[in-house]
């Protein structure tokens, strides 16, 4: 989960990046209203810690990490189309180390753009 993750020698960049990602799932969690959705969450939850594990042990590339502030730059001004765009190259690009945690980006993606 999001919230065991060991986020203490995460730095910069990544540090904004750990805490954007943070906010969307506290926002989201709040306002689950049924176990259905609640369980969704909690799934993304444990996929999302994946990355920020990665992120705490500087695991991923710069390049990944900018797409990932572009994938935040691109949802707080509410253009998904674009965060999901920059979600298929990182797919495309980085799937064999990283699948699990692409997985939860996408189903966070989604659910932060439901009306």
């Amino acid at each position: 989960r999001m919230a065991d993750a060991d986020t203490s020698a995460v730095t910069g960049n990544a540090l904004v990046l750990v805490r954007t990602l943070h906010a969307y799932m506290d926002a989201l969690m709040a306002a689950a209203l049924n176990p259905m959705e609640r369980k969704k969450l909690e799934d993304v939850s444990k996929r999302l810690g994946l990355l920020l594990v990665k992120l705490n042990l500087n695991e991923l590339s710069t390049t990944i990490v900018d797409k990932l502030l572009g994938i935040t730059q691109a949802v707080s001004v509410g253009d998904y189309r674009t965060a999901l765009a920059i979600h298929v190259e990182l797919t495309t690009s980085d799937w064999a180390d990283n699948g699990a945690w692409l997985v939860g980006l996408k189903r966070l993606l989604e659910a932060l753009a439901k009306p």
